[in-house]
């Protein structure tokens, strides 16, 4: 019998998401909520399932999904974070569904034990339409939801370049920047004035903005704070909080930067009003660069 209770079958909404950003330190908080006991999170990282449902679903969701769970079934006998996850076969089994819908993804969060506090972290969720938000409060109109911050410009280089190493030679950055609306998709998940005003007006102060700078400065307290936020009321030792991954630190190119700088200054007009010194600070770093290049 595994060390885990299998005598909670019953299917449940989640208690908290993640929603974002991409490149924002999702994966550091997806990694430091599997090792604390008494949370449970799904054995993917991304379910991406309020896409997947949506009306108008994009190609790939299916395809990431079930390619996911075929990769860890091969693997978790030698992934250390999965050794005590809950009815991994199980998990997997579920994940590769061909077809998906509430009672789907309630059944995802029975793989619980009793009093586990379950979440999913899912960046493609920041880019969610007013509907399908509206569809997250359904499943669960006490959801708690944190949505991460960075730089704007620094989180979209970063998204570019991960673009790159995924998938190589199809993708022409200087191409991407040519093209008209080549780099939009990379905008969008920038597009915090957008992503935070819309969550904010469905869930309203069940939403927690925390600063990708302050993760990387101070994890501990932030993920507590996290903690506090979705839920979470015991006091066990933290584990130890894993260092943010910032990316490859390929230089910026200065030609790169001027354009996202100016693409994306609506961004930190708004994220000013929130966090005034960060996003100086911000704008600061940008400017003296650009600066340089022109001397």
């Amino acid at each position: 019998m595994n060390q885990r209770d299998r005598s909670n079958p019953i299917p449940r909404p989640p208690d908290f998401l993640c929603v974002g950003a991409q490149k924002a330190a999702t994966s550091w908080l997806h990694c430091s909520l599997m090792r604390l006991p008494g949370v449970f999170l799904p054995v993917l990282k991304e379910l991406h399932y309020f896409l997947e449902s949506a009306s108008n679903p994009p190609k790939w969701t299916t395809e990431m999904r079930r390619g996911q769970a075929k990769k860890i079934q091969g693997e978790y006998h030698q992934l250390r974070y999965l050794r005590d996850h809950h009815r991994i076969e199980e998990q997997l089994a579920h994940c590769r569904a061909e077809r998906v819908d509430d009672d789907w993804y309630r059944q995802v969060f029975s793989f619980a034990r009793a009093g586990d506090l379950c979440g999913e972290v899912c960046p493609t969720y920041f880019k969610l339409p007013d509907h399908d938000i509206q569809r997250v409060n359904a499943l669960n109109p006490q959801v708690r939801v944190v949505l991460l911050i960075r730089d704007p410009v620094d989180r979209c280089w970063s998204n570019i370049r991960m673009r790159k190493k995924r998938l190589g030679d199809a993708v022409d950055i200087e191409q991407l920047f040519r093209t008209p609306g080549g780099l939009q998709n990379f905008l969008d998940n920038s597009n915090y004035a957008q992503s935070i005003s819309r969550w904010k007006s469905h869930v309203g102060d069940r939403l927690r903005l925390f600063l990708f700078d302050d993760i990387a400065e101070r994890p501990d307290a932030v993920f507590r704070e996290a903690l506090e936020h979705i839920g979470y009321t015991r006091e066990p030792e933290l584990p130890a909080l894993g260092m943010v991954n910032v990316g490859n630190p390929a230089p910026m190119p200065d030609a790169y930067r001027a354009r996202l700088f100016e693409l994306l200054e609506p961004q930190y007009d708004f994220l000013s009003s929130m966090y005034p010194e960060r996003v100086a600070l911000w704008r600061s770093v940008h400017e003296r660069a650009l600066r340089g290049a022109a001397c």
